[in-house]
């Protein structure tokens, strides 16, 4: 367990019974999703790992990685929002070798993570996300 569902409240609004209309809640439609996915970033490789959120959607997150390994957790506004893939909006930019939290976007759109794997040696990133989203998985796997 990596604890999201603590942290990000998901665990206190599974057990709890719906929210009334009367007191302003908004009830989401639609499926929660969980998705727990190991991705090896190969030496002197970069790639991305993508997941579709709609605008006010959750995606909440933790990943950690067997060393540390440079990211950037960013998302990428959708051609059906009148908006080309770019530019887009960087939220971190780390080498580190684990993070969580979560994501209410601003925008429909892909958004995910870039690793950047410097070292000589396989770096394995041990992902769990949970939310309202479709993955889009491993995109733009590169090697310099």
């Amino acid at each position: 367990p990596t604890g999201v569902g603590r942290i990000t409240g998901l665990t206190n609004l599974a057990r709890s019974s719906p929210p009334s209309a009367k007191a302003g809640a908004v009830i989401k439609s639609g499926q929660l999703e969980t998705t727990n996915a190991q991705v090896v970033v190969r030496p002197r490789e970069g790639l991305e790992f993508k997941f579709s959120v709609k605008k006010g959607d959750l995606l909440a997150f933790s990943w950690s990685s067997t060393q540390p390994i440079y990211f950037e957790f960013h998302g990428e506004p959708t051609e059906a929002e009148g908006k080309p893939y770019l530019p887009f909006k960087s939220y971190e930019r780390l080498t580190g070798s684990r993070a969580n939290g979560f994501l209410v976007p601003e925008f429909t759109g892909r958004h995910g993570w870039f690793w950047r794997n410097d070292s000589a040696q396989p770096v394995t990133v041990a992902l769990t996300a949970s939310g309202y989203y479709e993955v889009i998985g491993i995109i733009n796997r590169s090697q310099p």
